[in-house]
């Protein structure tokens, strides 16, 4: 399912990450899609769930989500977002240090449009998460 962006405004994406590091990085490689996006940061699992879901929901195009979160763990709000009538066609790609088969399987069972091993090399993560947005836009997204 494409993303599709509407009358000319930039499409939404909620980067749900708590290490200072990661969100750095995960932003810089999507500031390199095409077209060029609105990223909102949300550092927390509480406040991704008032970000996502019910009634004050900024209703993004795109969610990628770590899994190990301060307050609400990120499988308990994809959870949550599948259950939100709104939420759940989102698409979701989780971004996680953890190789835990559990956690994969249970991201996968929940919805999880994607699931990426957060690596060390900024090269490989960067394409990882271009290639993975690339999947839910309408158009080639990966700029040079």
């Amino acid at each position: 399912m494409a993303i599709e962006q509407q009358r000319g405004e930039p499409i939404l994406i909620v980067v749900v990450e708590d290490n200072s590091d990661d969100a750095f990085m995960t932003m810089r490689a999507l500031r390199k899609l095409s077209p060029s996006p609105t990223i909102k940061l949300v550092r927390d699992g509480a406040e991704a769930v008032e970000c996502l879901i019910g009634d004050g929901a900024c209703h993004p195009e795109m969610v990628f989500l770590d899994l190990k979160l301060p307050k609400v763990h990120g499988l308990e709000i994809l959870r949550l977002m599948r259950e939100d009538p709104i939420a759940r066609s989102i698409p979701v790609v989780v971004l996680t240090s953890s190789d835990d088969p559990k956690d994969i399987a249970t991201a996968k069972e929940l919805g999880a449009s994607e699931y990426i091993r957060k690596p060390i090399d900024w090269l490989e993560y960067a394409h990882l998460l271009c290639v993975a947005a690339e999947k839910f836009m309408s158009s080639g997204a990966c700029g040079n």
